[in-house]
């Protein structure tokens, strides 16, 4: 979809379920989950084409030079963007977030390994020196590094929350789930209920102001994503 809400286009076609599709960092590319059994993770060219399976998972994010993905699949872990250096980690995640300098990973927790089921860590990009950043054991359904290193937002309980990369300073801007950042890192895009009773995305400044509805429709939408960074 374009700045102004136009040409929205279909990209897959099949007869399976496709979801959590994300743009690689120079918009060239796109992971997603394709419904198979086991789900698996692709990758497609921004038009549709060249579809590839990568790996058995539930979901990849790029990290931030395009030349690598975080899996999450049974535990997390880091291969090439063409699927290749697989190299799995000994903790479970649920989502991922690759810092900005690519040298960490944010992750919601599995509980694998003894971690707490629910609650936000940070790895580094290699595996190793796992650290607890939240508390609360909530489940928790979208997680984001900001562009410029210093948040991360997440959402749970259909509330969005933004908080430093220690686990301090956690505010909430609005309700609402599937958030992630506008690429300058002044926004939030998360789709929500509360405001008409139909699931829209919305965009929000991250001090809670200039509420945009960006779809206005009369069905369900899900899972947005921002263009690639400048």
């Amino acid at each position: 979809m374009q700045d102004n809400e136009t040409q929205a286009v279909r990209l897959t076609f099949n007869s399976v379920g496709d979801a959590a599709p994300l743009l690689s960092p120079d918009g060239t590319k796109i992971t997603f989950r394709r419904e198979l059994n086991p789900s698996s993770v692709f990758v497609m060219n921004v038009d549709g084409s060249h579809q590839i399976g990568l790996a058995p998972g539930e979901r990849a994010e790029w990290s931030p030079d395009g030349t690598k993905l975080a899996l999450v699949a049974d535990s997390l872990g880091v291969m090439n963007s063409d699927g290749t250096g697989k190299h799995l980690f000994p903790v479970g995640a649920s989502l991922v977030s690759w810092s900005p300098d690519g040298l960490k990973l944010a992750y919601v927790s599995t509980g694998l390994n003894g971690q707490h089921d629910d609650d936000v860590y940070i790895i580094n990009s290699n595996g190793t020196v796992p650290v607890r950043i939240t508390q609360d054991g909530v489940a928790k359904n979208s997680l984001a590094w900001s562009p410029d290193g210093t948040k991360l937002l997440y959402s749970a309980s259909q509330t969005v929350y933004v908080m430093n990369p220690d686990g301090t300073g956690i505010e909430s801007p609005c309700a609402g789930r599937s958030a992630r950042w506008s690429p300058d890192g002044q926004r939030i895009i998360f789709v929500t209920d509360a405001y008409d009773g139909n699931e829209e995305v919305y965009s929000i400044r991250i001090d809670g102001s200039d509420l945009q509805n960006m779809t206005q429709n009369a069905a369900n939408d899900s899972d947005p994503d921002w263009g690639p960074r400048p």
